[in-house]
């Protein structure tokens, strides 16, 4: 493989997403705000992708980099200090491909929560 397995065991991304359930209790345990309103919104993957000519299809592999590439702005520097920076190109690429193939099936999209907090 790429890794030595011994590296692969030993990693650990610290990353963890909380429900919205989670985030609205530490608010109300804290105690400083009001929630006055708190929503998610779903925004699919393909946004700003769509080509009424040629579809979606058309640019799957660009969307796949882009959300490839938005995941290694934020994670490169973490896992190549710890598997060398010699496999990032490599990794992005495959990382890429299995993208695409959640794409296919119809999968993909950032969650993002928004909340509305007046001070207590």
């Amino acid at each position: 493989g790429l890794i030595e397995e011994s590296k692969l065991e030993s990693f650990n991304y610290p990353i963890y997403y909380p429900c919205v359930e989670e985030v609205r209790q530490v608010i109300e345990r804290e105690g400083s705000f009001n929630i006055h309103q708190l929503e998610t919104s779903h925004i699919s993957w393909s946004v700003g992708y769509e080509n009424d000519d040629k579809g979606l299809e058309f640019n799957k592999h660009a969307r796949a980099k882009n959300v490839a590439n938005n995941i290694r702005a934020v994670s490169e520097s973490l896992l190549a200090n710890h598997f060398g920076s010699a496999i990032m190109d490599d990794l992005f690429h495959r990382f890429t491909i299995k993208i695409s193939a959640h794409l296919e099936m119809g999968l993909g999209a950032h969650t993002v929560l928004f909340i509305y907090l007046i001070k207590k």
